[in-house]
């Protein structure tokens, strides 16, 4: 994959009161990466850090695999589920985008493996509870 590829990372967390709903968006380049956590579309955390090479050439090298995991369809009705979404653009087109619904067990495989591929990256900054304290 060349240089000018943008890899989004999506975590939408399950519906619960503001003070302890966080959910994460990752964007990834080959120089930056960028993680927001929000609270029903409250920012509560903005950061970003470089991109070290080893992560980036990992996270491109296993890009196709996660395109290919399978995803069962959404559930209608589901409540408390999770939802998980990658994203990844080719000079502002994008060349694959992947969604899975995680609610009683469903595509519990696929985003299971999203968030090992995604680890590397995420672990670049702290963890959630210390950027986004509660109360």
């Amino acid at each position: 994959m060349g240089d000018d590829v943008v890899v989004t990372y999506r975590f939408q967390d399950s519906s619960m009161p503001p003070q302890y709903h966080r959910s994460e968006e990752l964007t990834i380049d080959r120089m930056t990466t960028r993680l927001v956590i929000d609270s029903y579309g409250d920012v509560l955390a903005d950061e970003s850090r470089p991109t070290p090479p080893e992560v980036w050439r990992e996270l491109v090298a296993d890009l196709e695999s996660i395109a290919s995991l399978p995803v069962e369809a959404s559930q209608e009705g589901c409540v408390g589920g999770t939802s998980t979404s990658v994203r990844a653009t080719t000079a502002g087109q994008i060349t694959f985008e992947l969604m899975a619904d995680e609610c009683a067990g469903a595509n519990a495989p696929a985003t299971e493996a999203i968030a090992a591929w995604i680890d590397p990256v995420r672990r670049l900054f702290p963890a959630t509870e210390a950027l986004t304290p509660t109360g």
